[in-house]
């Protein structure tokens, strides 16, 4: 019986831990700018740079102005286009995940 309602317990409060942790669209946002914002040194000219910069940040702001976010309580969800093709991220325990 103990076991039970210890599992219990520590049931609820993850399930507590999600609703309070859960990731709101603002998060999103912050999320999608680190993302494109990185510096992948990779380019062999300056140019290069200045251009890759300039694409990823027309990819974020493309992303952020087509996005749907879903609020499940628990979890949420952001449906969102990126250069016409939708990409599906999922937001729990304060985290965001690209979904495939």
């Amino acid at each position: 019986m103990k076991k039970i309602s210890t599992g219990a317990i520590v049931f609820l409060l993850v399930l507590i831990g999600m609703f309070l942790t859960k990731p709101s669209s603002e998060d999103f946002d912050r999320y999608i700018d680190k993302k494109y914002s990185r510096n992948k040194n990779d380019a062999k000219t300056e140019l290069q740079n200045i251009i890759n910069s300039g694409i990823n940040k027309t990819l974020a702001f493309e992303i952020k102005q087509t996005k749907e976010y879903h609020d499940y309580r628990l979890f949420a969800t952001v449906d969102a286009l990126e250069v016409d093709k939708e990409v599906k991220f999922l937001g729990a325990l304060g985290l965001w995940f690209p979904v495939l």
